[in-house]
């Protein structure tokens, strides 16, 4: 909830606030997009670029408030372990993205675990998600390139989801029982492999991963 916190941390002062409802659907959304209707759904005195900069500012002061889901750290390092290659595909602009990882030291570290990251306003990425670009130009850095087909996208709301879908890729749903339930879910008509509700839950075997030991 680390966003919808901040954003109405800072619109209090305006007397306005922006509920859960309205802000679940904008889960996974590009920044400025997502700041784009709030000001239109709130009739704002900013900008979308003027509401992004408040916004980050308001995030920073509590950026270290951020938690790993549980079972990620131990996740990636077993992946990592086992030489399978990682990426992060991001739809967030890398400003966004340095914040909110900045005090996990050098878990995201380029190189350590992950092969590369992907990032909303990285050159190649002409649409965000919904649309695959995000994911296709994180595919295509890996070398060798792998078939979409073999590549297993870990989500946590329906617009990555969708975007994962239309790039052929295989998908996880870590489903965020803050925002969604299971049944919303099963009645979006999305293509999902596996739902879980916790990494930790996760079993790579089912996917012809090594297994945890």
């Amino acid at each position: 909830m680390w966003g919808l916190d901040n954003l109405n941390v800072l619109l209090k002062p305006l007397d306005k606030q922006y509920s859960l409802e309205s802000y679940r659907p904008k889960l996974g959304m590009h920044v400025i997009k997502r700041c784009e209707l709030i000001v239109s759904d709130l009739v704002l005195p900013y900008t979308a670029h003027q509401l992004l900069d408040k916004w980050l500012n308001q995030c920073i002061t509590t950026v270290t408030d951020i938690q790993l889901m549980p079972g990620a750290e131990r996740l990636v390092k077993h992946l990592s372990q086992n030489e399978i290659p990682m990426a992060i595909g991001s739809a967030g602009k890398k400003r966004e993205f340095m914040a909110k990882s900045a005090h996990f030291g050098d878990l995201f570290a380029t190189g350590k675990y992950f092969r590369h990251i992907v990032h909303g306003d990285d050159q190649g990425v002409e649409k965000l998600k919904p649309e695959p670009d995000v994911f296709n130009v994180c595919n295509s850095a890996f070398n060798p390139v792998p078939d979409p087909q073999n590549v297993l996208v870990f989500e946590d709301n329906l617009i990555g989801i969708t975007a994962a879908n239309k790039a052929g890729m295989r998908t996880v749903l870590v489903n965020d029982q803050r925002f969604y339930s299971a049944n919303q879910w099963s009645d979006s008509g999305l293509n999902i492999d596996l739902i879980i509700n916790s990494l930790d839950e996760f079993e790579p075997q089912l996917f012809g991963l090594p297994s945890f030991i």
